[in-house]
C-alpha cells in the first residue's frame, strides 16, 4: 500500500525559516524528521498532527535522516511525549548519544580551518559567530535516551516507515550522516536535505573515519547528485520547502551553479585575489554569513581537486592560493 504522506512546517531558528516533518499515514503511524527542540517547534507539530487526526501518543515510529539540529533537535521531547522509538543509522547514533562530543569535533574543525586560512583578528569574528551558534544549537537538540534508538545500517537495507517498506540509501554532501528514505513502487524520496529548490550547503565537519580531518564535502555532494540524478524519482519530499517532482532539472542547475562559481573562484585567484577572505569578499558582497563561508571553501576545495590552483604559505602562516 501507498501511505499517506503529510508535510508539517515547524518555525526553524538557523537561516533556513523552517524545516520540514512528515507525517506518514498507513498500517503504522510515523515520522520523518522533527525539528529543533523549541517551544514554538513543539507547538507547530502538535497543530500539524491534530489537523490530521492525529496525537502525539498515536506516533509508533519517529525517523531521523541526519545529524543536524533542525531535524534531529527535538528528537527525545517527540519520542517522550509519543512514547515510542527513535530510528536512526549507525552514523547518526553518536550524535544521537553523545552530542557535545561529537560537537566539539566539529567546532575543533571548524576553529582549525579558519586559523589555516584567515589572520587572528579576522578569525576571531568568524568563530565568535560559529560560538553563538553552537551555543543556541545545544540548547535546542537534546541527547537522546538510549533504549529509545533503533539503530539501521546507513549503507543498506529497508524500514518500514508508516507500513510500508523505504530503502535507505546514503546521501553524503551537505552531511556525512545524511540518508534519504525511497519508496520504490511509488518512486517517492524522503530526500532530507540532499535535493532541495536551493543548493544545500557542504557543512565544514570531520571525515567519518578520520574525526582530527575536514572532510571536502563538496566532492561527496557532486557524487551522491549523480547518484539520485540516476534514480528513478516521481516526488521529493525535501527537508524544506515545498514537495517537488523535477529533481533531475534541480539537480542539474545546482550542479551548473555549482562549477558557475568555482569558475569565479578561479578566475579572482588567476587575477591575483589569492585569499579566503577577499574571494568570500568578492563573491558575497558582504553577506557575512556560515554558510556562505562554508560555499567559498567548497569552490576552492574543487579547484585543489581538480589540480588547478595550489595553497602557499603566507605571511603568519596563512594559506593562500596561487594557479598552478
Amino acid at each position: 500500500m501507498d501511505s499517506k504522506i503529510t508535510r508539517i512546517e515547524l518555525p526553524e531558528e538557523f537561516g533556513m525559516g523552517s524545516v520540514n516533518s512528515y507525517l506518514v499515514q498507513g498500517s503504522r503511524t510515523s515520522l520523518v524528521d522533527c525539528g529543533e527542540d523549541t517551544d514554538a517547534s513543539y507547538e507547530a507539530l502538535i497543530e500539524g498532527l491534530s489537523a490530521q487526526n492525529v496525537r502525539i501518543k498515536d506516533i509508533d515510529d519517529l525517523y531521523i535522516t541526519h545529524a543536524h539540529v533542525d531535524h534531529i533537535g527535538m528528537a527525545e521531547r517527540v519520542a517522550k511525549a509519543a512514547d515510542c522509538p527513535v530510528w536512526v543509522s549507525d552514523l547518526v547514533k553518536p550524535w544521537a548519544i553523545d552530542l557535545e562530543y561529537k560537537w566539539q569535533k566539529r567546532s575543533d574543525i571548524m576553529i582549525n580551518t579558519m586559523s589555516e586560512y584567515l589572520p587572528k583578528e579576522l578569525s576571531q569574528g568568524v568563530l565568535d559567530m560559529f560560538k553563538d551558534m553552537s551555543n543556541k544549537i545545544l540548547k535546542q537538540w537534546k541527547n537522546i535516551d538510549a533504549e529509545r534508538l533503533k539503530i539501521f545500517d546507513h549503507r543498506e537495507g529497508e524500514l518500514n516507515i508508516g507500513g510500508d517498506a523505504w530503502e535507505v540509501h546514503h546521501a553524503p554532501g551537505h552531511s556525512s550522516t545524511q540518508s534519504c528514505f525511497y519508496h520504490k513502487p511509488s518512486k517517492r524520496l524522503f530526500a532530507a536535505d540532499m535535493l532541495l529548490n536551493i543548493t544545500p550547503t557542504p557543512v565544514m565537519e570531520p571525515l567519518i573515519d578520520n574525526p582530527d580531518v575536514r572532510e571536502r564535502g563538496i566532492l561527496t555532494l557532486l557524487k551522491s547528485y549523480e547518484y539520485f540524478r540516476e534514480l528513478e524519482i516521481s516526488t521529493v519530499y525535501p527537508g524544506h520547502y515545498e514537495e517537488f517532482d523535477d529533481p533531475k532539472v534541480k539537480i542539474d542547475r545546482q550542479v551548473k551553479r555549482i562549477h558557475s562559481r568555482k569558475e569565479e573562484c578561479y578566475t579572482l585567484i588567476a587575477e591575483g585575489t589569492d585569499n579566503l577572505l577577499e574571494i568570500f569578499q568578492a563573491l558575497y558582497k558582504g553577506r557575512w554569513h556560515l554558510p556562505a563561508f562554508n560555499m567559498t571553501i567548497a569552490y576552492i576545495d574543487l579547484l585543489l581537486e581538480e589540480g588547478r590552483v595550489r595553497e602557499v604559505l603566507g605571511a603568519g602562516g596563512i594559506k593562500r592560493f596561487e594557479t598552478a
